[in-house]
């Protein structure tokens, strides 16, 4: 169990630099604040298979004291737009891996657009 705890406290701190790059601090940083608590409760194991938008929005608004106007108008739409929770009938709010795997994508764009220059510019150079 012990495992299990150090591991969720490492995730706790992955989520903040995830967050430091999608919702920086210094824009907005109840937003950004938010996010990180609503992130790190859905990774708690027994939360993990989703919670309801009601469910969600008490423990933010009654546990942490957040607007929930905040929550709902300007958080949680912001994490479905970039792919980091999704709402579902079955699972309600739930994390998913839509973030990543478009992370993935641009990465792959990037990779095949610098490897492209990068043979343009050596056949330059050898002509």
């Amino acid at each position: 169990m012990e495992a299990a705890s150090t591991e969720l406290q490492s995730d706790h701190v992955l989520v903040e630099d995830i967050i430091k790059h999608i919702y920086p601090s210094h824009v907005n940083p109840v937003s950004s604040e938010i996010a990180k608590d609503l992130i790190n409760h859905l990774l708690e194991p027994e939360n993990f298979n989703g919670l309801t938008r009601k469910e969600l929005i008490r423990y933010l608004t009654e546990e942490k004291d957040y607007s929930r106007s905040t929550i709902e108008n300007k958080v949680i739409p912001m994490l479905k737009r970039r792919g980091l929770i999704k709402k579902t009938k079955e699972k309600g709010i739930h994390l998913t891996t839509d973030f990543s795997k478009a992370l993935e994508d641009i990465a792959n764009c990037w990779e095949t657009i610098y490897k492209r220059q990068q043979k343009i510019s050596k056949k330059k150079k050898e002509e």
